[in-house]
């Protein structure tokens, strides 16, 4: 689906809304116009988005402060331990062999440019177990892994009669147990030594995001994919049903096994969509957060406290 078509916001929950009503997204001003493709939190007033055209948008005091990293780079993800070792991947699209990596070790107004192998391809997603267990994927295959002192390929093979894959999104549990999604469907799995490909969706969605826990990986994608795989079923991702006339899913986050949240964009729509599950495996319409623009990514603390961030700087936060 074409980004232009992205109009409204489609929003998946699991779990249930306490009785406080705490479970509430409310708009914050983000001071900047850009399309927002990350947000990651390590504290209630640090936490930190990243976006076009090079933006970084910091939380360190209750308001949004944006800086210009000085390029027309897009960032399109980040991650760190702490806020004080923040990993930040992208790249200029389409430019191939223009991926780019930023990293910061005093703060959020302070970075880095990282040199990355010779000739990688945008890059879309970064996590780690540690600072020296990094993991960066993007486009055509590319797999980049960060063992402390330097970047080195590692590049995911395609299924036979297959081309290239772009992976959109990385997720681990340990240094032995990543997982990576893409198009057509493809999930990869790092065991240690090496990655596997399989086409868990069997419709063959582009897959666009991904989250877990230690009991459990989530994966949304195109036309209301979510996929689910169990820890105790390793290497197996099933569908989990989405209401008919479901839209692309672009973001995914997991407090727990009974509280996950899915966003994305639904064409000819105006305001978000919320769906819940309530201690069912169905997933159900609610009515907020309402969004203008799609909704790229979700990251928080707690149940009853998170952010999202999508197109023309929209930030919103669950919780108080």
């Amino acid at each position: 689906m074409s980004a232009a078509w992205w109009l409204g916001v489609v929003v998946v929950a699991v779990g249930c809304t306490p009785p406080d009503g705490s479970n509430r997204w409310s708009k914050e001003p983000s001071n900047t116009g850009e399309d927002l493709r990350a947000v990651h939190a390590w504290a209630r007033n640090r936490v930190l988005a990243v976006g076009t055209n090079a933006r970084t948008v910091a939380n360190v005091d209750g308001q949004w402060r944006e800086r210009n990293l000085q390029s027309q780079d897009t960032l399109t993800s980040l991650w760190g331990v702490d806020d004080t070792d923040v990993f930040i991947v992208g790249g200029l699209e389409g430019n191939p062999g223009h991926g780019i990596a930023w990293r910061t070790t005093t703060g959020f107004f302070t970075y880095n440019a990282m040199a990355l192998p010779l000739g990688t391809d945008m890059l879309r997603s970064v996590h780690g177990t540690s600072a020296q267990d990094v993991w960066a994927v993007g486009d055509n295959n590319t797999a980049v892994h960060f063992d402390g002192t330097r970047w080195l390929p590692s590049p995911i093979p395609s299924p036979t009669n297959l081309g290239g894959i772009h992976f959109n999104a990385v997720w681990c549990r340990s240094d032995v147990a990543c997982w990576a999604v893409g198009t057509a469907g493809m999930v990869a799995r790092w065991n240690g030594s090496q990655w596997t490909v399989t086409a868990d969706d069997t419709l063959g969605r582009t897959l666009r995001a991904l989250h877990g826990t230690d009991s459990f990986v989530l994966a949304v994608g195109d036309d209301g994919a979510i996929l689910r795989e169990e820890a105790a079923t390793p290497g197996v991702m099933s569908p989990e049903g989405a209401p008919s006339g479901q839209r692309d899913l672009l973001a995914v986050w997991s407090a727990a096994s009974d509280n996950s949240w899915a966003m994305g964009a639904v064409e000819d729509s105006s305001y978000a969509v919320v769906l819940r599950v309530d201690g069912t495996t169905d997933w159900v319409e609610s009515d907020k957060p309402r969004s203008d623009y799609a909704i790229r990514s979700i990251h928080g603390l707690a149940r009853d406290l998170a952010w999202a961030v999508g197109d023309r700087g929209t930030i919103f936060r669950l919780g108080n």
